[in-house]
């Protein structure tokens, strides 16, 4: 199940960064843009992890589920960002600065919730799981970027994805803490 809500706590935090996959792609090289992406993903899940275990050691779990309102905000929030055209270079090293700057907040913020309830062995599990997605993820950018219809559909309809998805991750988070089992006991 964490490998599934994994998953799409991916999709929903880097479904926009995948438009700018593509366009990487057509500027860098694939290799560098492979490595720049897993290294921005890898980044944010150990800052991620990391904030998450500690918060686990440190709140009672159901306390943790408040958290399920940052993936919320996300997904009801106006967005106003802007892509800024880079100038062609061939390093890993930019490419990995420009996924953080695009997601590494945003990815921050969600992911720590979930991280918070895995344990530390889920945790390393779900690493790897990231990296393999972030394979995946470059893979398909690269072919997907030869066809135009592809990135027309996501410039349309992505956003809208994404925030469904952010919102069922904000749900799920309150709900696996048992925050919403607390709420209730309140009132009962």
């Amino acid at each position: 199940m964490y490998l599934f809500v994994m998953a799409s706590l991916f999709i929903g935090g880097d479904l926009d960064f995948f438009v700018i996959l593509i366009s990487m792609i057509k500027k860098y090289k694939f290799k560098n843009t492979l490595i720049g992406y897993i290294l921005g993903v890898v980044l944010m899940f150990v800052i991620s992890a990391t904030a998450g275990q500690f918060i686990q050691r440190v709140l009672p779990m159901w306390s943790i589920g408040l958290l399920g309102f940052v993936p919320i905000y996300f997904g009801i929030r106006k967005e106003e960002k802007e892509l800024k055209k880079q100038k062609t270079d061939r390093s890993s090293l930019k490419i990995l600065l420009i996924y953080l700057a695009a997601c590494g907040v945003d990815n921050l913020a969600l992911f720590t919730p979930v991280l918070a309830n895995l344990t530390i062995y889920q945790c390393i599990i779900s690493g790897f799981f990231l990296v393999l997605l972030a394979l995946i993820t470059t893979t398909l950018a690269y072919y997907a970027g030869k066809i135009k219809i592809v990135e027309l559909l996501f410039l349309k309809y992505g956003d809208g994805l994404i925030r469904l998805i952010y919102i069922g991750i904000g749900i799920f988070v309150m709900v696996d803490t048992g925050l919403i089992s607390k709420v209730i006991s309140l009132f009962n």
